[in-house]
């Protein structure tokens, strides 16, 4: 079930999950779903689960958080060509940026920028992800 409460799919048997998809194949967007369970176990007992499931398609991780001299980051889902690295102040001001062949884990030197908050934005020719960190020299 989507937020409004939209059916998107419906599966039976335990041997089935959800791929992201309504009943008509199409994808849906990331964001939260909601699920109900009901099953009969094999005691002949009656089971009732609900609960929330978060789709995300498209993910970046940045670690560590806060970092030093080196951040590493690692997306998920960005296959759409290459891939655009930018980091920006809180002023959004640009203070680094490469392209790469699409390539989905990176080591940043970060030792040159100073102490603060950033904003690292990752791009493929379809989809942003943008992650905060925090570079602290300690």
């Amino acid at each position: 079930y989507d937020r409004q409460g939209k059916k998107l799919a419906e599966l039976d048997g335990v041997e089935n999950a959800w791929d992201g998809k309504t009943k008509s194949g199409k994808e849906v967007p990331d964001g939260v779903y909601y699920y109900f369970v009901e099953a009969v176990g094999f005691n002949k007992l009656n089971y009732h689960k609900e609960g929330s499931v978060i789709l995300l398609k498209t993910y970046a991780a940045a670690n560590p958080n806060p970092a030093r001299d080196v951040l590493n980051v690692e997306t998920y889902g960005l296959n759409d060509g290459n891939l655009n690295y930018e980091i920006f102040d809180v002023n959004s001001n640009l203070v680094w940026s490469i392209k790469t062949d699409n390539q989905n884990v990176i080591s940043i030197d970060i030792s040159s920028l100073e102490d603060g908050i950033y904003i690292i934005k990752i791009c493929d020719n379809s989809n942003c992800i943008s992650k905060k960190f925090i570079k602290n020299n300690y």
